[in-house]
């Protein structure tokens, strides 16, 4: 661990700050957004603005309906800045955007919540936002996972998610939320949320919203005492209106490299990108100690 941890380098908390005290005066999201950014047909305003947070379109959509999900009050926070607080007004804000997009547009019934925080995760502003995907084709890795927890359920009779959370990678149970960590991570410290019972955004309470910002807040947490800077996270689920026995939507968060002068994309080479083959710093075991601490 001591090894990969020198390639992925020591945060840099100046260049950060200066990043962010840079590019205040011509942040976008820091402007009053209902007038520098694009109106959709979907919203009655043109725009949502729920709880302090707009949503709006997203100005290179590579879907068929895509937005961003911003609050103008936060040009930017460390990573245990985010209190559950935040995480929940703008996961609140991007579900209902999906649910009135898909109301207006059923053809439009699969959508994942996306969040990259910093550059190191593929966030073009230091500005916290995260970004609404829809389309009328369920996306690669929730496609994937739904079909293989399905052979799983016909196989063995039992549902997959259900015997996941009973392993020793297990961290807490919020309400609804399982937080575990996967036996065969995809990226550095990487923590699942699994929504109990619930295939797709639709069955969502707001209780279910505010367990899953809890746990999101609590790991932001852990990767700032670690160290961390930079963060991407997966919000995903079935389709729409549709409930599944042996799906359950659920979250993915993992920690990228630290932002630092010279950046090294030690996550992003030949060996992930095209053997498949990831490579991360830590044991699943020794993560989900150090996790449960946190919540």
């Amino acid at each position: 661990k001591e090894k990969w941890s020198s390639f992925v380098g020591e945060t840099d908390k100046n260049l950060i700050q200066k990043l962010a005290d840079d590019s205040a005066s011509w942040c976008p999201f820091c402007q009053s957004i209902e007038k520098v950014t694009p109106a959709v047909e979907y919203a009655p305003q043109g725009r949502w603005h729920i709880n302090g947070v707009w949503v709006f379109p997203n100005l290179f959509p590579r879907t068929e309906f895509e937005a961003v999900v911003t609050s103008p009050e936060n040009h930017f926070l460390w990573l245990d800045e985010f209190s559950p607080e935040f995480v929940h007004d703008h996961l609140t804000a991007a579900l209902r955007c999906i649910g009135e997009v898909n109301e207006s547009n059923p053809s439009l019934a699969y959508g994942c919540v996306g969040w990259n925080y910093l550059p190191p995760a593929g966030a073009s502003l230091v500005h916290p936002h995260m970004q609404v995907s829809m389309r009328d084709i369920q996306f690669n890795y929730p496609a994937f996972i739904e079909e293989k927890s399905g052979e799983y359920h016909e196989k063995f009779k039992s549902n997959f998610w259900e015997d996941c959370i009973q392993e020793e990678r297990y961290v807490k149970t919020l309400g609804r939320a399982e937080w575990v960590i996967p036996y065969a991570p995809t990226g550095f410290n990487e923590v699942w949320a699994l929504t109990r019972d619930c295939s797709n955004f639709g069955e969502l309470g707001d209780r279910d919203v505010s367990d899953l910002a809890q746990g999101v807040s609590n790991v932001l947490r852990y990767y700032h005492d670690e160290g961390c800077s930079a963060f991407n996270m997966l919000f995903y689920s079935g389709r729409l209106h549709h409930h599944s026995n042996h799906f359950w939507a659920g979250l993915r968060l993992i920690s990228r490299p630290n932002v630092r002068p010279v950046y090294l994309s030690i996550d992003s080479w030949y060996m992930p990108k095209l053997l498949w083959e990831e490579i991360v710093a830590e044991y699943p075991e020794d993560l989900a100690a150090a996790l449960r601490t946190y919540f």
